[in-house]
């Protein structure tokens, strides 16, 4: 989900030649926001708490099979927080 907004907001000079990243790490630095991303980790913890969480989901994890139902649940919410959420952070850069 993050990562096809990521995608979206590249221009096609910022995207990476060859292979196309899928980790959203590996993302926010294609896309320029590593230094706000830990500026902003250090100004809100509940931000990092859920930058731990979201992190290391990757085009691939999204296809898993087996997935812990409380697993889900955290990646959701790290994701859709309106205050301290992923999505809500990536949306001031749009």
């Amino acid at each position: 989900m993050i990562i096809h907004f990521i995608f979206n907001w590249l221009s096609l000079e910022k995207r990476p030649t060859g292979k196309i990243q899928d980790k959203l790490s590996e993302l926010v630095g294609v896309a320029g926001l590593k230094q706000k991303l830990a500026e902003h980790e250090n100004q809100d913890e509940s931000f990092k708490l859920n930058w731990a969480v979201a992190k290391d989901w990757s085009e691939v994890s999204r296809y898993e099979c087996f997935v812990e139902e409380n697993k889900a649940k955290d990646l959701y919410e790290a994701v859709t927080d309106n205050k301290s959420g992923i999505l809500a952070w990536l949306k001031k850069y749009w």
